[in-house]
């Protein structure tokens, strides 16, 4: 009868700490975060994101300049609307980075070698979809914070700029849980990169194009009832009528706009429901390439 046998293949023995599965997980999302601004990776693949992170400070040094030059007095954008102002910007910048935090592992088969240390796919899913999120709040808060620094230079009102730009971080956390949570969980069922890229820009453009054309032709004094929240189906709208009915938001000129506290509960529940669905859509499609 044979004896199993352990053999010394001269290979170092490990005598360090073993940091444990939070320590994974948090070294994953800083990992992926650096990823999604190219850090530690070829130069080209830094171009997308700081490009689109310059563009997105574009108003924000136009409103420091006039501010500045002509006087006028104020800043020429509100910190809590400057996100959907920037919505183009945003949309290009989530379907650049989306597919690169979740479609590569998918593509190279790597979910098994993730998983078969003390990490789950909980775990997997929340560190993504967390890095995703910061990187996206990023480059919201970093220019509404440049102008809030401008305007303190500037020796506008202290307390009602700090308001409105407390206001602009919490509308921009918005907007960056719900986008991220959007595009992963369509990069996360289209593996190859570019077509990842492709579904997500669609899609978010094509529901902004509904909605537009579900609220637009009844204007900012229509069927208050009804149409704001017909214009829901878009994200940008969605966080919106939060904004507008939680944080004094101007909203969107020309489009119809609930402002009472009771209809942006119901903006909070559809912006609840939207996350935690498209969470869990990440959630099964990680158990079934993974297993659990």
């Amino acid at each position: 009868m044979s004896s199993s046998v352990i053999h010394d293949l001269g290979f170092r023995h490990y005598d360090g700490d073993r940091l444990g599965r939070s320590w994974k997980f948090r070294s994953l999302m800083v990992e992926t975060l650096r990823g999604i601004f190219g850090l530690g990776r070829p130069a080209k693949s830094k171009v997308m994101p700081w490009l689109l992170a310059t563009f997105m400070f574009a108003p924000a040094l136009v409103s420091t300049i006039v501010l500045f030059v002509a006087g006028s007095g104020e800043h020429l954008f509100d910190y809590r609307a400057y996100a959907m102002n920037m919505a183009f910007i945003i949309t290009l910048f989530v379907a650049a980075r989306a597919p690169y935090a979740v479609s590569r592992d998918l593509r190279d088969g790597t979910m098994p070698l993730y998983l078969s240390r003390p990490v789950t796919y909980g775990d997997y899913v929340w560190a993504k979809f967390t890095a995703m999120t910061i990187a996206t709040f990023m480059i919201i808060a970093a220019p509404i914070t440049v102008m809030f620094i401008t305007a303190v230079l500037a020796e506008l009102p202290w307390g009602e700029n700090l308001g409105a730009w407390a206001g602009g971080l919490m509308v921009a956390l918005f907007v960056a849980m719900l986008l991220s949570a959007i595009s992963l969980a369509i990069a996360a069922v289209t593996p190859r990169r570019g077509l990842g890229i492709a579904a997500i820009a669609a899609s978010l453009m094509i529901v902004g194009a509904i909605a537009l054309i579900l609220v637009e032709p009844y204007g900012p004094t229509g069927d208050l009832a009804i149409t704001p929240y017909l214009g829901a189906v878009d994200p940008y709208l969605l966080v919106n009528g939060i904004a507008v009915a939680f944080f004094e938001s101007p909203g969107w000129e020309g489009l119809p706009t609930a402002t009472d506290a009771g209809s942006g509960l119901i903006f909070l529940g559809l912006y609840a429901v939207i996350v935690s669905t498209c969470v869990a859509v990440l959630m099964r499609r990680y158990q079934k390439v993974g297993g659990a």
